[in-house]
């Protein structure tokens, strides 16, 4: 006795391409939308070792300087982007303070050390660093330039840091695609139980 089951399988087709039409735009907008928040975990890590600063100093407030989501999926666009703003930093951002003991050097980040540098402020402008160069000034004095420490952007920008976080957010949007096909599509939980 033989069983066919053409008339199955075709209604299957039709049911697995509504389901692809309907419902996985959904599911790649979840993914993506978690996944780039954990690649930029990952993305602030990195950084912060490469520029050796604190990790909460690697988080862009506002417009300012550092490393944010800038694009988040909807149905209408399925893309995520992270983006490191900022060119080099005044080391005032990167928490610098005058070491003490009448020697000229700042201490910034996470124990790095500028020598023959100094904190000041010029008329209103706000507290920065800066250091003595070689050279005097028309007027005789020795002349003095502003210190900074490396840049987000650029940090971001080397082919080691992005590798890794790219190479993280493939795997990562994989599991969780494929994670979320099952539980959101099939109805099936973690633990191989179905939703109610």
């Amino acid at each position: 006795m033989n069983l066919a089951f053409t008339e199955n399988i075709h209604e299957i087709e039709r049911y697995l391409t509504s389901i692809q039409k309907k419902k996985m735009p959904g599911v790649i907008q979840k993914a993506l939308n978690k996944t780039v928040g954990n690649a930029k975990t990952l993305a602030k890590k990195e950084l912060a070792e490469d520029m050796k600063i604190p990790k909460k100093m690697v988080e862009a407030k506002g417009k300012g300087f550092g490393l944010k989501i800038t694009k988040k999926a909807f149905k209408g666009s399925l893309s995520a982007e992270i983006t490191a703003k900022g060119g080099r930093v005044n080391l005032m951002r990167l928490g610098a303070k005058e070491l003490l003991g009448g020697r000229y050097a700042v201490k910034w980040g996470s124990g790095n050390t500028t020598d023959r540098a100094f904190i000041s402020q010029f008329g209103s402008n706000k507290p920065a660093v800066f250091k003595k160069v070689e050279g005097k000034t028309s007027k005789g004095n020795r002349k003095i330039r502003g210190a900074f420490g490396p840049g987000f952007a650029a940090s971001f920008d080397k082919e080691e840091i992005k590798n890794k976080v790219i190479n993280f957010w493939v795997e990562k949007l994989k599991k969780e695609i494929s994670r979320l096909v099952k539980l959101d599509i099939f109805g099936i939980t973690k633990d191989g139980s179905f939703v109610n």
